[in-house]
């Protein structure tokens, strides 16, 4: 069921554009399971870039996140022939950043799993990486708005 998916094909399943589409690749994922993991090059061009620090705040991690928890959604609604639904972040919980900024120049790897579903809420598990070391982590809750 893995398959990576790069950011122009990932796009399709986003509905984030322009600078705000932030994640640059799928590298694994499993609908089975519900994790996926993903990929964000942290360069001066990315969104929340802060020259005055020469690095990326911690929190965009909660983004990165987000977006990975929407591209998981979206990747099982269209394995399944549904349309991909827009959600909403209902919640944020037990969020936690080892480190207060993130060096630009650095890869973060993103992993999300969905914990719990009730109905068309779900709530994810996620975890930012840098060279294997967690920078960030915490829980997301969302709600997939179906009509």
């Amino acid at each position: 069921m893995t398959q990576r998916i790069e950011k122009e094909a990932l796009s399709a399943l986003l509905p984030h554009k322009g600078k705000m589409f932030l994640l640059d690749r799928i590298t694994s994922w499993n609908t089975d399971e519900w994790t996926l993991e993903s990929e964000t090059a942290l360069s001066e061009q990315f969104m929340f870039y802060d020259a005055a620090s020469g690095g990326v705040p911690a929190w965009a991690a909660f983004e990165l996140m987000a977006q990975s928890v929407s591209a998981l959604t979206s990747i099982d609604a269209k394995i399944h022939g549904f349309p991909v639904n827009m959600g909403m972040i209902l919640s944020v919980a037990a969020m936690h950043f080892d480190r207060p900024l993130l060096a630009a120049g650095s890869t973060a790897c993103v992993r999300v799993h969905r914990d719990a579903a009730v109905d068309n809420v779900y709530s994810f598990t996620g975890t930012l990486l840098i060279d294997g070391a967690v920078c960030a982590s915490g829980k997301i809750t969302v709600m997939e708005k179906t009509d």
